[in-house]
């Protein structure tokens, strides 16, 4: 924390008090953060909505990444989640007006890569139905990684009552939002669709990543029957990567992938 390897946050820090803060999780690979470019828009576009920051300071991005390569230098292959609030400061909710990049707290912390991951990728998943949905939320806060993640706190809770791997969440309206950790993809005959979450849910980096590269990636409000009509489906996020669904509340997807030998977020037609 704020580049001390035995420190401890503040009971006053406004991350712990309000979830006044955002983070992002990254894929460290031989010491290569994956999509570090996308991780980077991600914390920018944060920096500007919460914390009212036109440009991320680049000598605070140059810290974080030192700080990443410092607890990633004995793993190989690991993960990395980067959080920044805005430390202690300000009465209430309201934040000190004085506000700049020196009170920010930073913790950078390393975890082992989940080990189930590696046969995700190459079997695919089972999913269920989650009856819990999200909420919409503001329009500015729409997509961010912020520190409020109650939902998916619940979301989790729920996926644990289930003989299953994953559940595929719907939003206010009834319509197909993501998965419990992850974004969702799928394929009718050789057209690509994926939520548009205009009203929730998280903008992920692989997300973000196979919308830029692919233009012909429709984004739409979908039901779940049109879900489980594809031929076939994928969770994806940052850690991941890409997993295949198998199945989706009984409903078989007629395709079924091997993902673990892509090292870059990948659609194909058929």
């Amino acid at each position: 924390m704020n580049g001390a390897p035995m420190a401890s946050v503040s009971p006053t820090d406004r991350g712990l008090l309000y979830g006044d803060g955002f983070f992002t999780t990254i894929c460290v690979d031989q010491g290569v953060p994956q999509l570090w470019e996308l991780h980077q828009e991600r914390l920018a576009q944060c920096a500007r909505v919460l914390f009212g920051w036109d440009i991320f300071p680049a000598a605070l991005l140059d810290t974080l990444l030192a700080e990443l390569h410092y607890v990633t230098q004995l793993n190989e292959r690991c993960g990395v989640r980067i959080s920044l609030t805005r430390g202690v400061g300000g009465r209430g909710y309201a934040p000190a007006s004085s506000f700049t990049e020196q009170q920010v707290s930073r913790i950078v912390t390393a975890f082992d890569y989940p080990e189930h991951y590696s046969q995700w990728q190459k079997q695919g998943v089972k999913a269920e139905l989650a009856q819990f949905y999200l909420a919409d939320v503001h329009p500015a806060l729409v997509g961010l990684k912020t520190l409020n993640r109650i939902e998916q706190v619940m979301i989790k809770q729920e996926l644990a009552l289930y003989q299953t791997d994953e559940v595929i969440v719907l939003d206010a309206k009834g319509y197909v939002a993501e998965a419990s950790a992850g974004n969702v993809f799928w394929r009718k005959n050789k057209a690509w669709f994926t939520p548009k979450l205009a009203s929730c849910g998280i903008h992920g980096v692989v997300r973000q990543a196979l919308i830029q590269k692919y233009s012909k990636v429709n984004l739409v409000n979908a039901t779940i029957e049109e879900l489980m009509g594809a031929d076939e489906a994928f969770v994806c996020n940052a850690l991941v990567g890409q997993v295949s669904l198998q199945q989706v509340s009984g409903y078989t997807f007629p395709v079924v992938r091997d993902y673990s030998s892509y090292q870059t977020p990948v659609l194909m037609d058929s």
